[in-house]
């Protein structure tokens, strides 16, 4: 999409259009995001903020890193079945430790690899991989929200593989030569067990919600 701003940059995917803008100082970003005309109805306002509040304060925030964009628009160009859901992680971390009553850890979404998961990837790259439209890896953080008294809380990083055509998930295998930890062994047996009906929804949301609500270490 062409701006005559040259202080906009617009671009637009499936079912939405984007125009991030600096500030007037050229210190920020900010985003605003709408529904091409012919999909309006499947856009709410409180979706499409979401969109922009994550992308403000979650990506267009310092420390700066152009890995953390990538993968940002990696999600954006995602199905819109897929996307509704990547939305909805981005509303549950941007709730903060109050994501829900009755969870047992909180999540946030690791936009760049982190240096405990350099196993995976080289720490600071985008971690939000896609496969054509085949495969999507992508990585969250599980936090306990209640450690036993004088612990810190515990956490770990997840690196999750959904299956885009079997809508299916599953913890990313280690690789050669890393050991199948107990955080492994148990996120894996849970995504194992986790029923979810055959539909056209996506599975990514209620697995995730899943694994927030039942993970025990």
């Amino acid at each position: 999409m062409r701006s005559t701003d040259p202080n906009i940059i617009s671009f637009k995917v499936e079912t939405l259009q984007f125009h991030v803008s600096f500030s007037n100082n050229l210190q920020s970003l900010h985003m605003n995001v709408q529904s091409v005309p012919e999909h309006r109805d499947q856009w709410s306002m409180e979706v499409l903020n979401i969109i922009q509040q994550y992308f403000d304060s979650k990506v267009a925030c310092p420390p700066y890193k152009v890995n953390a964009l990538r993968a940002f628009c990696r999600i954006l160009e995602t199905p819109i079945r897929i996307l509704k859901d990547c939305v909805q992680l981005m509303r549950l971390e941007l709730m903060g430790p109050n994501q829900s009553s009755g969870m047992k850890w909180s999540m946030q979404w690791c936009l760049t690899v982190p240096p405990q998961a350099a196993f995976v990837a080289p720490a600071g790259t985008a971690a939000v991989a896609k496969n054509k439209q085949i495969k999507m890896l992508l990585m969250i953080q599980f936090t306990r929200i209640q450690p036993p008294s004088g612990q810190e809380p515990q956490s770990i990083i997840v690196p999750l593989l959904y299956d885009i055509s079997a809508n299916t998930i599953q913890h990313m295998d280690p690789v050669r030569g890393q050991p199948q930890t107990p955080a492994y062994m148990a996120v894996s047996q849970l995504l194992q067990n986790f029923y979810h009906a055959q539909s056209a929804e996506c599975i990514l949301y209620p697995a995730v919600q899943h694994i927030m609500s039942n993970l025990n270490l």
